[in-house]
């Protein structure tokens, strides 16, 4: 009878256990991290630079550091599964007077040791679009 009655704690830790997850595999963000020589063709010119990516916050984000994507000196995020990098829409604030920031979204793919972006960089002035600029960056390690 105690064997009965002890049965549904029995089944309750062998699920538990079964359920437990094993060791996780291979962290997609490892190939994107580190330092590479950055050159963005933009629309309107073009720039080189020292990019710095790093693992941050969810088990998919990273950041650019260093110099940062477009050569701004702010961190932008970006979102890694598999080979691609996808860079969510954000806003970063540049001045605030007059209150302009920046709107950032693009994406980008690993190749070997070459990161390719593809990105587009919005301005936007007291809620106005003021200038919209496409580049087109190749970063190597």
């Amino acid at each position: 009878m105690r064997f009965i009655n002890c049965l549904p704690v029995i089944v309750l830790v062998l699920f538990t256990v079964a359920c437990k997850r094993g060791p996780k595999g291979p962290d997609d963000r490892d190939q994107f991290l580190g330092t590479y020589a950055a050159t963005d063709r933009c629309s309107f010119d073009t720039t080189s630079y020292v990019l710095i990516i790093e693992k941050v916050g969810s088990a998919n984000e990273v950041q650019f550091e260093g110099d940062g994507l477009y050569d701004i000196g702010y961190i932008i995020k970006g979102l890694v599964t598999g080979s691609k990098l996808v860079i969510p829409i954000q806003q970063i604030s540049i001045s605030t007077t007059p209150p302009i920031h920046y709107e950032f979204t693009g994406q980008g793919a690993l190749n070997g040791s070459e990161l390719k972006l593809d990105y587009t960089v919005i301005t936007v002035q007291d809620g106005l679009v003021i200038n919209e600029d496409s580049c087109l960056t190749t970063c190597v390690k």
